[in-house]
């Protein structure tokens, strides 16, 4: 509490200081009362200012405490193509011709950067899930199979090796 007292000292006589002047002077009561409230105002951010040591200020929803050290990053994803990919319809003789933009990456555990089967293993995942998609609709029906394809396809998936996960988009 000792500390404080020469500041509030200080806003005080900063604060009386224009207003006794203005009296002197014969100022109007309202341009002296509102220099005070001004150099009152000043005052006392230059005492908060000399009082928080030149250290920043803490944000709103900062504690003291440190924060935990961050997560591993996930590993970005790469693209690969699958391009005219041949899958049949419930139809024999008619095919579906699949391309696709495939989004991969690496699992976790699997990051090693040296397999490079990762890309095939995506497109294998992919065209697999959209075989057993399309399997069961009729030629006619082609752009209903995409929007199904669209779909179930946008879904980040694991492949069955586990190694990789997939997505793709057209």
């Amino acid at each position: 509490m000792r500390h404080r007292f020469p500041s509030l000292l200080l806003v005080a006589l900063c604060g009386l200081a224009p207003a006794v002047f203005g009296h002197l002077v014969h100022w109007s009561a309202w341009l002296w009362g509102f220099m005070s409230m001004v150099t009152t105002s000043g005052s006392l951010l230059l005492v908060m200012a000399g009082l928080s040591g030149g250290r920043a200020p803490a944000g709103p929803y900062e504690s003291g405490e440190t924060e935990p050290p961050a997560a591993p990053a996930e590993p970005p994803y790469q693209g690969t193509q699958v391009i005219d990919a041949v899958l049949p319809s419930a139809t024999d003789g008619y095919d579906f011709l699949f391309s696709a933009t495939v989004w991969w990456r690496p699992v976790p555990d699997h990051t090693d950067r040296s397999d490079s089967a990762f890309a095939s293993l995506a497109r294998s995942s992919i065209v697999s899930r959209a075989r057993e998609i399309v399997r069961h609709e009729e030629p006619g029906r082609a752009s209903f199979a995409q929007y199904l394809l669209d779909g179930e396809l946008g879904v980040l998936l694991p492949h069955r090796s586990g190694r990789v996960e997939a997505l793709a988009g057209g």
